[in-house]
């Protein structure tokens, strides 16, 4: 109803949610730069062994339309895995079990329904919240290879894969020319593409999901300090980052 939208407030940083008339807010982390590393693998993590969608050889990817592509077709699949990991912890605990009686009485309508706030008394279903990781990471990942395979053509995408996996090490003159390439905040469309790419990737793929009472799933460009976890456990990135390096901050 329009005057409960009126009534929004934020939940701790970014997140929109509708004052008691919610249950309780969840989120968590989505890693995103981490899908460079499935892309240049072949949908294995070379870092940590983690796993993605196998998108195809780089040789095939002449151009950067390609490997964006590539790029999507990670994001598409390790959304699903997330929305699974998420539903099954979700769905493995019986709301019933879990009451929040003091919660349920500033919640409406908990005490008109007679139910809990976890178990359908509220007036809206709950929303959870997606913390897309490393937006200036990921855009100046994307911009410097652009610039320096596709524009200036100093190096391959194999190149670039026999770098960041083995930490640039070997590769220092192929890092400087990755960290000189356009940088995400400066004004300039070459990189700045790349995050509002990054952002209306993340809400498409995200959005068609719901939580377990029908509520919305939202992606929210947000760090805090996870930044600096998320970081110690994604290899190399193609804008120069060193692996276990934080990623970008957002949101602090």
């Amino acid at each position: 109803e329009k005057e409960d939208v009126y009534n929004y407030c934020m939940v701790g940083c970014i997140e929109n949610f509708i004052t008691g008339r919610q249950p309780p807010w969840t989120d968590g982390r989505f890693d995103t730069p981490r899908l460079f590393d499935y892309v240049f693998n072949r949908g294995v993590g070379k870092f940590n062994g983690s796993l993605g969608i196998d998108s195809g050889a780089l040789e095939e990817m002449t151009s950067m339309q390609d490997f964006t592509a590539a790029f999507e077709k990670q994001m598409d699949y390790c959304s699903k895995v997330y929305y699974a990991e998420f539903r099954a912890k979700n769905d493995g605990i019986n709301q019933a079990y879990l009451p929040n009686p003091f919660l349920s009485c500033f919640c409406v309508d908990c005490i008109g329904r007679g139910l809990d706030v976890n178990n359908g008394g509220t007036k809206y279903p709950s929303a959870h919240g997606v913390a897309v990781m490393g937006i200036g990471t990921t855009a100046d990942a994307m911009a410097a290879v652009e610039k320096i395979v596709f524009v200036d053509r100093e190096a391959t995408l194999c190149d670039l894969r026999d770098a960041v996996n083995a930490n640039f090490v070997g590769y220092e003159a192929l890092r400087e020319k990755l960290i000189a390439a356009p940088k995400y905040g400066n004004n300039d469309d070459f990189v700045d593409k790349y995050a509002v790419w990054m952002t209306a990737a993340a809400y498409r793929y995200f959005s068609r999901f719901k939580t377990r009472d029908g509520g919305a799933v939202y992606t929210c460009m947000a760090a805090n300090t996870s930044n600096i976890w998320a970081g110690r456990e994604i290899g190399a990135t193609p804008d120069g980052r060193l692996a276990g390096e934080p990623l970008s901050d957002a949101a602090s």
